[in-house]
């Protein structure tokens, strides 16, 4: 009997799949179904975070039900990382196994263009006979829509579309006058309905599905957050409920979203393709500890190129890359005469806007930071006296090298670079990146940068559908 499998890349939603039967763990392969629920600007915030890191922060104020019990009830990952902390370099390099920057026009958000070349994951099990099926983004922004999942083929989406734009629907239900409950439940009965929609009134599956869920980068909006190579912008959530599997594991081991690509067809019993470099993590789902599960995973690599396209002259990216270790964030910026998150009163439109926009509309003001009341307050704030660091902090230029102590600096706040008594630290640390760099291919060390010119830097087309 054909095995099947829902793969879906979502926001604020989870889709299913037809019976088939199960199967426990130590099969080999486990060939489950899968259940893959992605968040668009989901970091490192879930209740069942609260305390890992010693000291207060978000997650002591959040409450997230679901997301606890699937880690009661399965694996979470303490040390999860994007390849990139922008919406769609993360997705492409989440679909395809393989580093943001390996990845054609799907490196950049605006103007990013699918390369059909590149294999994918949920496709790759497609063709392996998984069933499919998603509702709302996958991939995006860029064209064709959700490419790398086949397009609208695999959607559904009938019970409707609300969940998409949660928290901006909700705001307009209230605002006609639903409770906020009220107009949560009707943005979640959507979801059921598609959910149902997928499954054709099957049931009996949780034993043999695999269920994961995670984020695509940090917050929005805020100082060091989305778009940052700091822990604010590129750390995620990562937890997984495993067929069989010891519950209420905590592992260390760091972690990057492409190697969940790997996973999901070494679960398939499909071969991985050419390019997909990234290792499976099918080894950390099926111990029976926690910890530190394997010995090599102590660092990550994670870098950026272009957000939105018209932020600087010549619309150029901010290039920068990074290594995460236990101990210590270094980062090295390329080209630190230019702005981390563009240039004041540059809009989306690609047209300069006054001094009055730019308090009304953040939008205008440094377009790499989404817009946001955080971000106007910096902006009013900002310009001299006590808070004038946070506004540099934000958005002024950045030396080439930023190096943090972690132990010391949890924040990261402290650039140590410079420190003479950090200089053995920054050097190995350099050092190890670039090797890291260099063994990947990364286009941003080759001679003739492909990122700075054409069509890296041309502009996405403005009102297409």
């Amino acid at each position: 009997m054909t095995k099947c499998l829902l793969s879906t890349i979502a926001i604020l939603v989870a889709v299913a799949d037809r019976p088939c039967p199960a199967a426990g763990a130590g099969a080999a392969p486990p060939r489950w179904n899968i259940l893959f629920v992605f968040a668009d600007d989901w970091g490192r915030y879930a209740s069942c975070y609260r305390g890992l890191d010693g000291r207060p922060g978000l997650n002591d104020v959040v409450a997230t039900p679901a997301i606890d019990r699937l880690a009661r009830e399965g694996v979470l990952f303490r040390n999860t990382f994007v390849s990139s902390p922008s919406c769609t370099p993360c997705r492409s390099s989440l679909l395809s196994g393989r580093p943001f920057f390996s990845c054609g026009r799907g490196a950049i958000l605006l103007n990013a263009v699918w390369d059909d070349s590149i294999p994918t994951f949920p496709l790759l099990l497609e063709g392996a006979g998984y069933r499919i099926g998603k509702s709302y983004t996958v991939w995006s922004p860029g064209r064709p829509v959700d490419a790398p999942f086949g397009g609208q083929r695999r959607a559904f989406e009938t019970a409707g579309r609300l969940p998409n734009d949660f928290s901006e629907n909700a705001t307009k239900m209230v605002a006609a006058g639903k409770t906020f409950a009220a107009a949560k439940e009707a943005i979640v009965a959507q979801i059921r309905g598609n959910f149902r929609t997928f499954l054709a009134d099957a049931a009996g599956l949780l034993d043999s599905t695999l269920v994961v869920a995670s984020g695509d980068h940090g917050m929005p909006g805020v100082p060091h957050g989305k778009c940052e190579l700091h822990d604010h912008g590129t750390a995620v959530p990562l937890v997984a409920r495993v067929p069989g599997g010891t519950p209420g594991r905590i592992v260390d081991d760091f972690v990057s979203l492409p190697e969940l690509a790997p996973t999901f067809l070494e679960v398939a019993g499909v071969p991985r393709p050419e390019g997909m470099t990234a290792p499976s993590l099918l080894p950390a789902l099926l111990s029976d500890h926690g910890g530190q599960i394997d010995a090599a995973r102590s660092f990550v690599i994670t870098g950026r190129e272009r957000h939105v396209d018209t932020a600087r002259d010549g619309n150029l990216p901010y290039p920068t890359r990074a290594i995460r270790t236990a101990d210590h964030l270094y980062i090295r910026n390329f080209a630190p005469d230019r702005l981390p998150m563009g240039r004041p009163g540059i809009a989306a439109t690609g047209e300069r806007a006054d001094a009055k926009a730019l308090e009304i509309n953040t939008f205008a003001a440094y377009p790499d930071m989404d817009a946001s009341p955080t971000k106007a307050w910096v902006i009013r704030h900002g310009t001299e006296g006590e808070w004038r660091w946070l506004a540099d902090y934000s958005f002024a230029p950045r030396p080439a090298e930023e190096l943090y102590d972690l132990r010391a600096d949890p924040d990261q706040i402290k650039n140590l670079a410079a420190d003479p008594a950090q200089a053995a630290v920054r050097r190995k640390l350099a050092a190890r990146l670039d090797a890291e760099l260099l063994a990947a291919g990364d286009p941003r060390l080759a001679a003739d940068v492909p990122f700075e010119k054409p069509p890296f830097t041309d502009v996405e087309p403005r009102g297409r559908p």
